[in-house]
């Protein structure tokens, strides 16, 4: 189940659309963390002093908006690849992705990202 995450062309059921959920999460609370502490870091080497409240609040900000960035990235890189990206419904389920992730963070984006793993290629020439 793990072996094929990164391939977006693949066609999960959805007991591999779960665990793609779940892993791709667990790289974005990761990634999220990671980037967020270096962000704080540089400004601090920079000279911004911060609180820990803070700095809390701002790793919290630009989780956010890494969370927003990578579901729309992943929703709309599986309809580029499953030469979806055509079809309106799909552009609004990935569009979706985004939205939720504004709303609930990564937990929300990554959904309608799951469900877009779940859809055959589309072999169509249109």
């Amino acid at each position: 189940m793990l072996k094929k995450l990164t391939d977006f062309t693949y066609q999960r059921n959805w007991q591999e659309a779960f665990v793609f959920y779940i892993a791709w999460l667990f790289f974005l609370i990761i990634s999220s963390g990671l980037i967020s502490a270096t962000v704080i870091g540089s400004l601090s080497i920079i000279g911004f002093e911060f609180l820990p409240r803070e700095g809390f609040e701002l790793g919290l900000k630009v989780g956010s908006i890494i969370a927003v960035i990578s579901c729309l990235f992943i929703a709309f890189f599986t309809l580029k690849k499953k030469n979806l990206h055509a079809h309106i419904g799909f552009i609004l389920v990935g569009l979706l992705a985004g939205l939720l992730a504004v709303f609930i963070g990564g937990v929300g984006g990554l959904i309608p990202c799951a469900y877009l793993s779940t859809l055959p290629v589309n072999n169509d020439n249109n």
